[in-house]
Order: structure tokens, then sequence, then C-alpha cells
């Protein structure tokens, strides 16, 4: 059976596609981390590029761009505004602003952050060497994959069903005036939570949190024109990545050759 956090991983990566999901959400990870994906999805740090002597060069984003994502079904937003007797809302006090998110399906989520900002490695290339590098001398495990591209929000509300019902009510902090409404994930608004029901991950309020991010790995080049002109006879020259071993890297040069680094799909 797939788990709740499994699908909120694989909910993420098809909306966003080449990005994964952070497991906690509220897992801090950084730039350069290196690790392994456990069943395809989850993202395990076990070392980082700088731990392994490789350093890189950073490419921040100085332009913050408001982010919300929510799963394709079985979630619903409704707002209440303050001075409001909602039917959708009925725990939070009539006097406060709040919202309540209902869930329907299992591994249902929405995330919301009022700034996030994206930094990558600047020079992939040059990764691409060092890495290639430690894997002759087998300091690379072939199996681990980079963050090399990371969102980070310094604010942000982020909710996963773990049941395939429930629902949670937030009350913002503060007074506000009558028929004024509030949203998730604005850095200003802090929230209680006034009622939950089933099984909710809730991270309101998480700060400096690093929910997405992109992986690079190793891979090998097999189009045909290798095995034609650069291999010719050579007996590695049909073998796959998992097969081949630093040993063959240090012996064959153009095996080296056919090995890079890209975006794990």
């Amino acid at each position: 059976m797939v788990s709740p956090a499994e699908l909120y991983v694989r909910g993420v990566r098809k909306k966003l596609q080449y990005y994964y999901a952070a497991w906690l959400p509220n897992e801090v990870l950084g730039l350069g981390d290196v690790g392994t994906l456990e069943k395809g999805v989850f993202f395990r740090r076990e070392t980082s590029l700088g731990l392994l002597g490789i350093n890189f060069t950073v490419r921040k984003d100085p332009n913050p761009t408001p982010f919300t994502l929510q799963s394709e079904k079985g979630v619903q937003i409704a707002s209440k505004a303050a001075g409001e007797i909602s039917t959708k809302a009925p725990n939070i006090p009539q006097v406060k602003a709040g919202v309540a998110v209902d869930f329907s399906t299992k591994g249902a989520f929405v995330v919301k952050a009022a700034k996030t900002y994206e930094s990558t490695i600047e020079d992939i290339a040059t990764l691409q060497k060092q890495i290639i590098d430690l894997y002759k001398k087998e300091r690379w495990n072939k199996e681990w994959v980079v963050i090399a591209k990371l969102v980070t929000a310094p604010s942000a509300t982020i909710i996963v069903s773990r049941s395939s019902k429930g629902k949670i009510e937030l009350a913002a902090e503060g007074k506000f005036a009558a028929g004024s409404t509030v949203q998730l994930g604005e850095a200003k608004v802090k929230f209680d939570v006034s009622f939950v029901s089933g099984d909710i991950v809730d991270l309101t309020d998480a700060q400096n949190v690093t929910p997405f991010f992109q992986l690079v790995g190793l891979k090998r080049r097999l189009f045909q024109e290798y095995a034609t002109t650069l291999f010719k006879a050579d007996a590695y020259a049909g073998e796959p990545m998992d097969a081949i071993t630093p040993a063959m890297l240090r012996k064959n040069e153009k095996i080296a050759s056919s090995l890079y680094i890209d975006l794990i799909r």
C-alpha cells in the first residue's frame, strides 16, 4: 500500500515535474547535500559536496516569489472573515479571521508561502568533472544524487492529510477589523489551531523550510554512436551505468568520457 508520505511526494512531482519534496516537509536541506533515493521518491541525506572536498559556487535568487501549491484533488480551502459566523469553520471564534482546510483524500496537501527563493549550483560542468574524478578514486557511490537546485521559504504553511478524511481550522492571532480575511502562508499572520480531525501533518507558520529541490546524479550515455565509434570492440561498450566500476574508468578513459550528471527525472 502506498503511504500518505509517498502520495504527497509523488503528488508534488506530478505538479512540479522535476522537483522532489522533502519528507518530513520541515526537514532542512542544503544545496550540495548528497544522498540516496528510497523508493525513487524519498531523499535521504548521507553527506555533502563540501565534506567530500568539492567546492561550488551558489547562484542566489535575489527576487522572492509567492508560492501556492495544492494537490489536484481532495482539498478545499475556505476563508472565514472576522466577525462572520461560518458553517465551514464553526470552531473559529466569531471575532477571529481564519482558514478552514478540508481533506477528502489520503496524501492531499496544501503548501503556501508569501516568499520563496530558489538557489542553484552555478557550474554544473565543473561539478560533473569533480564527481567523475571522485568515482574513479572510489570515493563516490554511483547511487548518490546531489541537490543542485533548492527552494527555500523564510515562512510557509504546509499541511498534509495522512488519512482519507480530515479537517483543520486555523484562527489568526491578533485583532482584525470586521470583514477582514487572512490567507495561509502570510508572513505576518500567525495561526492557532481551533479544530483538527483526522491524521494531519500540520506545519503552520513553519520557519526557514526547504520543501522542494531538484536532484542530479551520475548517468552514462548509451547512444549507438558510442558503441560504433568510441568503443568499437570494447568489452564494456554495452554496459549500463550500474555495471561500470571505478576500475573500468581508470583503465579506459573512453568509458569515463561517456559518464555525465543529469537531472533525476
